[in-house]
C-alpha cells in the first residue's frame, strides 16, 4: 500500500515538474534559451546593428586591445560590462504565447542584432601550437526593449521562434542599455596616453601668441631639444630641465569629458570654420600621430561668478578636436598641464 502511494506521489510530482518546465521554457529546444557566452576570453569580435542606425563593431586585436569600428580605442569599462553581461545573462521567463507575435515583430523591426565571434585557428598541433587565425560566428541573438516591470529584456536567438525575458540573476534592471548601438558610448575618452619614453616629438602652436610656439624633439643624444618658432635650438643652459621633464610626463591619461553630440547644431557648424587657439601635434616613437585642436567655448549665460564674462569665454571647459574628427567637451583642469608656452621652459620664467 505504501509503495502504491509513493508511486502515485512520485508520478504526481513528475507531472508537476513537466508542467513547470512547459510553463517556463515552452516547446523550444535548449539552444533557443542559451544566451550566455561561457568563455568570454575567446571572443574576438562583437557586432551590434539596429535597423536604420549606425552599427558598432568591437574587435579584439591579437595584443588583447579592443578597437571600435576599426578607428577608435574602446572604453574599457563599457567592454567589461558587456563581457560580464554575456557571461552571466540568463532566461528569466518565456514570453507568454499571447504576446509572442507582438514581441517578435518588435524584435525584427527595432531590435539590436548581436553577432558574437570567437577566435580559433584552422590548424592546431600538440603543444599548443596553432596557425591561421579565424573568427567564427558562434552566437547571434536579437535584443529588444526592457520588459514592463523593468527587471529583464526581451531577446530571441537567431533562427528561433520563441522570445524570452532575459536578465542578470541577482541584479536589478534590464539589459537594454548594455547593447546600445551608439558609437560615442563605446569610444574611449582617453585621447593621449604616452609615457615620456614613448614620445618622439611635440609641436605646440599658439595661434593667439605665435612667439610662444615651440617644437620639442625627444630621443636624441642630448635627451631632448627645444626649438623656437624660428627653428633656433635653445641651449640646455637656457632650459629649466625639471619643467621640461614634467612636461614630458604630462601626456598620459589625457581624456575628454564627453563628445559634444548634444551641443547646438549651428555651434558645431561654426566650430568647423573657426581657428583653434592652440594646436598640438604629438608623434610617438612607434609612428603614431595625434593632433589636438583647442577651441574656445562661448561664455556661459547666468554665470554667478561672472568668470565667463571676465574671460570672454567659458573658463572651465573648451572644445577639443582629435585628429580633425569629432568635437568633444574637455576641461582645462585636465589639459592645463600640457598647455605650456615656450617661456614656461626658460630659466628666467617668472611663474
Amino acid at each position: 500500500m505504501k509503495k502504491k502511494a509513493f508511486a502515485l506521489f512520485a508520478g504526481a510530482l513528475l507531472l508537476v515538474l513537466i508542467a513547470l518546465a512547459v510553463i517556463f521554457f515552452g516547446d523550444g529546444p535548449v539552444h533557443e534559451r542559451d544566451f550566455r557566452m561561457e568563455h568570454t576570453g575567446n571572443i574576438g569580435r562583437i557586432e551590434m546593428k539596429k535597423p536604420g542606425e549606425e552599427s558598432v563593431v568591437l574587435e579584439k586585436t591579437v595584443e588583447g586591445n579592443w578597437l571600435l569600428n576599426e578607428n577608435f580605442h574602446v572604453n574599457r569599462s563599457a567592454v567589461r560590462d558587456l563581457l560580464s553581461t554575456l557571461r552571466n545573462q540568463a532566461v528569466r521567463l518565456p514570453v507568454p504565447m499571447a504576446e509572442q507575435a507582438m514581441v517578435n515583430r518588435l524584435l525584427d523591426e527595432q531590435g539590436v542584432k548581436v553577432n558574437i565571434y570567437e577566435r580559433s585557428h584552422w590548424i592546431r598541433l600538440p603543444g599548443n601550437i596553432h596557425f591561421l587565425d579565424r573568427l567564427t560566428n558562434t552566437k547571434s541573438f536579437y535584443v529588444g526593449e526592457n520588459t514592463p516591470d523593468g527587471e529583464s529584456t526581451y531577446m530571441r536567438k537567431e533562427g528561433a521562434d520563441i522570445p524570452f525575458a532575459v536578465h542578470l540573476p541577482g541584479v536589478t534592471g534590464g539589459l537594454k542599455d548594455v547593447y546600445l548601438v551608439k558609437e560615442h558610448v563605446w569610444r574611449d575618452p582617453v585621447v593621449v596616453d604616452l609615457a615620456p619614453d614613448e614620445v618622439d616629438r611635440i609641436e605646440m602652436t599658439f595661434m593667439e601668441d605665435p612667439a610662444e610656439s615651440f617644437v620639442l624633439q625627444n630621443h636624441i643624444a642630448e635627451g631632448f631639444v627645444l626649438k623656437t618658432p624660428e627653428g633656433v635650438t635653445l641651449s640646455k643652459y637656457q632650459i629649466n630641465q625639471a619643467r621640461a621633464e614634467r612636461f614630458l610626463n604630462s601626456f598620459s591619461g589625457l581624456r575628454y569629458e564627453r563628445l559634444a553630440i548634444d551641443e547646438e547644431e549651428q555651434r558645431m557648424k561654426d566650430l568647423k570654420m573657426d581657428q583653434p587657439f592652440l594646436f598640438v601635434k604629438i608623434a610617438g616613437i612607434t609612428g603614431q600621430e595625434i593632433s589636438l585642436g583647442f577651441f574656445r567655448r562661448e561664455p556661459l549665460p547666468g554665470d554667478p561668478m561672472g568668470l565667463s564674462a571676465a574671460h570672454g569665454y567659458d573658463p572651465n571647459r573648451f572644445y577639443l578636436q582629435v585628429n580633425e574628427g569629432d568635437f568633444a567637451l574637455a576641461q582645462y583642469y585636465v589639459f592645463n598641464r600640457i598647455m605650456r608656452p615656450l617661456s614656461f621652459f626658460l630659466e628666467n620664467f617668472d611663474q
